[in-house]
């Protein structure tokens, strides 16, 4: 796989990214995963601590996704200006080589 190749993925891995953190219904459903954790936490023993503790990490699992997913979409955007620079660089290497051919 070239590298064009890998930024080009990387981009479409951004958009994907980027619909599924603007999805409001998505963003409902890790938020109340979350809180379950958390009130099921809260109603939990004391002296049960290794459920307390299985629970509290449970509940960093929504953010860990939705971190995962903005670091996708910032590589993407990464990835498309990359993209846009290689464009824009051969497109002035073509001008550079039209306005001053090399001598015959």
């Amino acid at each position: 796989m070239t590298d064009i190749t890998k930024l080009h993925l990387a981009v479409d891995l951004g958009a994907r990214a980027r619909d599924l953190l603007s999805n409001e219904l998505l963003r409902e459903a890790f938020n109340a995963v979350e809180q379950d954790f958390i009130d099921t936490w809260r109603r939990s023993p004391m002296v049960d601590r290794e459920q307390r503790e299985q629970l509290y990490i449970a509940q960093q699992i929504p953010a860990l996704v939705l971190s995962k997913l903005e670091a996708i979409l910032r590589g993407g955007k990464v990835a498309q200006d990359t993209l846009d620079y290689l464009a824009d660089e051969e497109k002035r290497q073509a001008e550079l080589k039209e306005r001053y051919p090399a001598p015959a």
